[in-house]
């Protein structure tokens, strides 16, 4: 604003120059004709040095535009360049956030006194972690089965064996890193492999709760209250 004030006064200035009045002290020597005549030729001047003035300043205007626009240019295209060299870095941030929910999401879905059969399916089913299934073979071919479970027997026959090779073959299955989900009838057994497990150096290991069948009610019979198939999660038989 204030430099726009300084050029209407040089303007001004410029347009009504004293150069061309004529000196005060030879006025009365010239005619009026004269002197009428000369004040129209100043005005006249004056009128064709401000139009000249303007369209110099439009032209400069249009100068400075036009050479402005490579700069402008210039700026715009690294702007460009920037927002997609950190489209990548967005994009792995974005992923770590996502990693790091998905994380939190598991952990709270994990206790160590052991997961609820719905918060089993949901790791299992998401691939977030191994379901195994830790009951007899017999049982599971008469009773019952998760689809894609694996298969590691606590203990063995109709007796319940104790399995000498559990963590072995629990680890030779699974691995000792990822998340493993033991299951068993009611969730005495998978807490006892689950123990056990862990003393062998498995991190991530838990029981799920209820067991596959349940506990026995008063009628001394089981899937009437919890259990795995008492809230109708996948599972099959053969």
């Amino acid at each position: 604003m204030k430099v726009l004030l300084k050029l209407c006064k040089w303007i001004r200035s410029f347009v009504t120059n004293d150069e061309y009045l004529l000196p005060v002290d030879s006025c009365h020597l010239i005619a009026p004709r004269v002197g009428r005549a000369q004040s129209l030729q100043r005005n006249s001047h004056n009128q064709a040095r401000f139009y000249s003035f303007v369209a110099y300043l439009l032209s400069y205007i249009l100068i400075a535009r036009i050479q402005a626009q490579p700069a402008m240019m210039a700026v715009s295209s690294q702007a460009k360049e920037n927002e997609m060299s950190a489209s990548p870095q967005t994009a792995v941030a974005a992923d770590t956030y996502q990693a790091v929910d998905a994380v939190t999401a598991v952990s709270e879905l994990l206790s160590k006194d052991g997961v609820t059969p719905q918060h089993a399916w949901q790791l299992f089913s998401s691939g977030k972690a191994v379901l195994v299934d830790v009951r007899t073979a017999e049982e599971r071919a008469f009773v019952g089965y998760v689809p894609d479970s694996v298969h590691v027997a606590w203990a063995t026959g109709t007796s319940l064996t104790r399995n000498p090779r559990f963590v072995r073959e629990l680890e030779a299955k699974t691995g000792k890193d990822k998340t493993i989900l033991l299951l068993c009838r009611s969730g005495k057994r998978s807490a006892l492999a689950a123990e056990a497990a862990q003393k062998a150096g498995f991190t991530q290991v838990f029981n799920v709760l209820e067991g596959f069948e349940g506990e026995l009610n008063e009628q001394q019979h089981r899937g009437g209250s919890d259990g795995w198939r008492y809230h109708q999660l996948p599972w099959v038989q053969d």
